[in-house]
């Protein structure tokens, strides 16, 4: 009898649930769906590239070595870098990984990139491109029928995590659970509500804050939004800049992208406000 369940609950209690209003994962061909989680690390434990590999095959060794064995072929898989000839960390640490848990095959060379894609850590110009990820993506390996555990180092928008659980599930992949190491810091999350009010979510240093936007106008006839919780607050002023105020510390919102697959949402990143 498939197991998956039994395995999805497990995870669910041992990990930070990537929720579908903020981070997610939607469903997919069939009505397949891929739960998404992500391990909560505290800066410290990442100021060294060797030692965050290290805690990461840590944290990943402990959690599965307790997790109930899947009683269908499970393969561990993850997003490979921008760059076609890059073993990335997240690589070394799934395979690491795969090393330690009897029950679990190594697909790091499973997949690849058959050519070089923009970077988005590297250029503010560079977005989310679904057609130049997909056609740079290449799967060599019989994967129908088996379950995949898909990793990434970073969860921002869940765009290549969603593009790559599609693929895996077009090629007969039976169930696909994500995990990301951390979500990426510094982001704020806008969502239109139905009564056109807007719901915004940040992640600024491993801490999370979510405001209802309000309308106000001044006596001059000066409309904005605002958002507080008495002690931090939120505004986007009449030219669309947007100014947060977080544990006392000034910040504003730039580059605020669409969601891809995700109408009246829209993703910005923190910045100091200098």
């Amino acid at each position: 009898m498939d197991n998956t369940d039994e395995i999805t609950k497990y995870l669910d209690k041992h990990l930070s649930k990537i929720t579908e209003d903020r981070y997610f994962l939607e469903c997919y061909p069939d009505c397949k769906n891929t739960p998404a989680w992500f391990i909560k690390t505290e800066p410290t434990e990442l100021v060294e590239r060797n030692k965050a590999i290290q805690h990461y095959v840590n944290s990943l060794l402990n959690l599965l070595k307790y997790c109930p064995k899947p009683t269908k072929t499970t393969i561990a898989m993850y997003i490979p870098s921008h760059d076609k000839d890059v073993f990335s960390n997240c690589g070394k640490v799934v395979a690491k990984v795969a090393d330690g848990i009897s029950w679990l095959i190594d697909g790091t060379q499973y997949i690849k990139r058959s050519r070089t894609i923009c970077a988005k850590h590297k250029s503010l110009t560079c977005s989310f491109d679904e057609k130049s990820q997909h056609d740079s993506l290449a799967i060599n390996a019989d994967i129908s029928g088996k379950n995949i555990i898909l990793f990434d180092d970073r969860i921002t928008r869940g765009n290549t995590a969603n593009l790559v659980s599609d693929l895996l599930y077009s090629m007969g992949a039976d169930h696909v659970w994500f995990i990301g190491f951390d979500l990426t810091d510094r982001q704020a999350i806008f969502t239109r509500t139905q009564s056109n009010e807007y719901i915004i979510k940040m992640v600024l240093g491993c801490e999370f804050f979510e405001f209802k936007l309000r309308r106000y106008e001044t006596n001059y006839g000066f409309a904005y939004l605002y958002g507080t919780d008495e002690k931090n607050s939120v505004r986007i002023l009449q030219n669309n800049k947007v100014y947060a105020t977080l544990n006392g510390k000034e910040y504003k919102i730039i580059q605020i992208y669409k969601q891809q697959r995700k109408q009246n949402t829209f993703v910005g990143r923190i910045v100091d406000n200098k």
